[in-house]
């Protein structure tokens, strides 16, 4: 289905609806070769409101490619793009809205193509446990958005999943050093907590990486790098479940033995 978004954005309007006012009524079938701009266009429009979405790109494409200098073309560029985008080839769909980028940097629809960009890197966003490019790609890609266009519907909805992004990553280090841990590799362990703590603070996940630095430093005999983080937890974190875990690992340490 057509998102939401692009339905309501002046984007959808010009690109569909402004091509038939400019083109009336032409609708006699002619060969493929032969078509008018508006007959490849509105095929692309068709296919893509019938969810035949790699067609519909297809389609736009065709404008881009026997219409190059038409004001029509860029749009068509982004309608290809968007195509692909609800069809899931996010690969596809990225290639095509950075060649836009590429071609037009500041075309009035730069906002949603840098956007689109981002959103198909978010899409494929796996699970925390696997690989991270995409979710450090949708990452860079928002904060791009929202520092170039920061009070765009754009840029305000990248800031939101930009926020998601970021998380994910730091989910990301915590699972990894979580298993580390697991398995008593705990020098690795803290690395990938660390990690959070120096390039995700704010997260989340700070309060667990920072408390489960505390359990592999006393697992590895380190009691002042174990005090350290305790205090970390108690300065930034005092509500958190994981400082009161804290607090009781440390003092449960600090019990005299019966």
């Amino acid at each position: 289905m057509v998102n939401t978004m692009l339905r309501r954005s002046g984007f959808f309007v010009s690109c569909v609806v402004g091509m038939l006012l400019v083109s009336g009524c032409q609708n006699k079938e002619v060969p493929y070769s032969d078509r008018s701009l508006y007959t490849i266009y509105m095929a692309g429009v068709d296919k893509l409101e019938k969810e035949r979405f790699v067609q519909s790109a297809d389609e736009f494409a065709q404008v881009e490619q026997q219409y190059p200098y038409s004001s029509w073309a860029p749009k068509a560029q982004l309608m290809a793009g968007y195509a692909l985008y609800e069809g899931k080839k996010y690969t596809r769909a990225i290639g095509t809205f950075e060649n836009f980028l590429y071609l037009h940097p500041y075309h009035p629809y730069a906002d949603y193509a840098h956007y689109m960009v981002a959103m198909s890197y978010y899409q494929q966003m796996d699970n925390i446990n696997r690989d991270t490019q995409s979710s450090e790609y949708a990452l860079e890609a928002f904060t791009t958005v929202m520092n170039r266009y920061p009070t765009t519907a754009y840029g305000l909805d990248a800031k939101n999943k930009r926020e998601k992004a970021f998380n994910h990553m730091a989910a990301h280090h915590t699972a990894t050093g979580r298993f580390y841990q697991q398995n008593k590799l705990f020098i690795a362990a803290i690395k990938s907590f660390q990690k959070v703590l120096n390039d995700f603070r704010g997260s989340r996940y700070e309060p667990e990486a920072t408390y489960r630095i505390l359990e592999c430093s006393l697992s590895l005999g380190l009691p002042r790098e174990a005090e350290l983080a305790q205090k970390h937890l108690v300065r930034h974190f005092p509500q958190s479940v994981w400082c009161t875990r804290g607090k009781e690992v440390m003092a449960a340490r600090q019990a005299p033995a019966t």
